[in-house]
């Protein structure tokens, strides 16, 4: 998986590749001096992780950290987005597909 990890204190975001993600944000979480928590992840492996580097190069801070500005938060959460429904079943589409249809004030009857 490829995942975004946010450093909200210092404003910036991981892009890194793992099989394991929540594990890897245990053995960074004992590395840093500030708070991190995942916020994304997508299906991928190393090729995918370097082409969104090369995509966000403009970004780089260091290493694998990039500013968090709203282009690079709004892919994360686009992305994952994304991935969320793909993942989802036809009986849960088509529940949310129905909700967005109908209009605010008549979703307390459905």
């Amino acid at each position: 998986m490829i995942y975004f990890l946010g450093a909200a204190p210092v404003n910036l975001i991981k892009i890194g590749f793992s099989s394991a993600p929540e594990e890897r944000l245990k053995a960074l979480r004992l590395l840093s001096p500030v708070s991190l928590e995942i916020v994304g992840m997508i299906p991928g492996f190393a090729e995918r992780e370097r082409e969104i580097h090369a995509q966000f190069e403009h970004l780089r801070s260091h290493g694998e950290w990039f500013h968090a500005t709203e282009e690079l938060k709004q892919f994360a959460w686009l992305e994952t987005m994304l991935h969320l429904w793909e993942q989802a079943c036809p009986a849960a589409r088509q529940r949310f597909r129905e909700l967005i249809d109908t209009p605010v004030f008549d979703r307390s009857a459905a």
